[in-house]
């Protein structure tokens, strides 16, 4: 055996616990296809995240004027148009401070006139209005006649 054909040989049967340049792209490329997966799980959760914290604010906008309908006894408007990114409780005169939907998330579809009016005792038009999110996704909110959310 010569020289050369003994460091062959030892150089093939040895392994020092490194990575081949094969096994350290494999490596790469399972972890950048772990990384998409997981940006993309991400982006849906924080989607609907943020659906779920519009309908809560298109609630509560709903709550707030039905009752100051119901404890001034008169109607009281809630403005929703396509394409707002905020709800506004009106009487006609004043405007109230608005409820921002979170960042994202915007009104697609509204009730024709532009407004959701509660009557004096509570009551309200029957409507529906859907939020949408940047990202896709919808939330539908239906009020019904006695002033509901659901």
């Amino acid at each position: 055996m010569t020289a050369s054909s003994h460091n062959r040989i030892s150089n093939s049967n040895r392994r020092d616990g490194g990575w081949t340049l094969l096994e350290l792209l494999a490596s790469m490329t399972l972890l950048s296809l772990a990384a998409v997966a997981i940006t993309a799980g991400s982006l849906k959760l924080s989607s609907a995240a943020g659906l779920s914290a519009a309908r809560t604010v298109a609630l509560r906008a709903a709550t707030d004027a039905r009752r100051l309908a119901y404890l001034e006894s008169r109607w009281f408007d809630l403005e929703i148009t396509p394409g707002m990114t905020e709800l506004v409780v009106s009487d006609g005169l004043l405007r109230h401070d608005p409820y921002p939907l979170p960042g994202g998330v915007s009104v697609l579809s509204a009730p024709t006139r532009g407004y959701v009016r509660f009557q004096a005792g509570g009551f309200a038009d029957n409507s529906t209005m859907v939020l949408a999110g940047r990202r896709g996704g919808t939330v539908k909110l239906v009020i019904n006649q006695r002033g509901l959310v659901h």
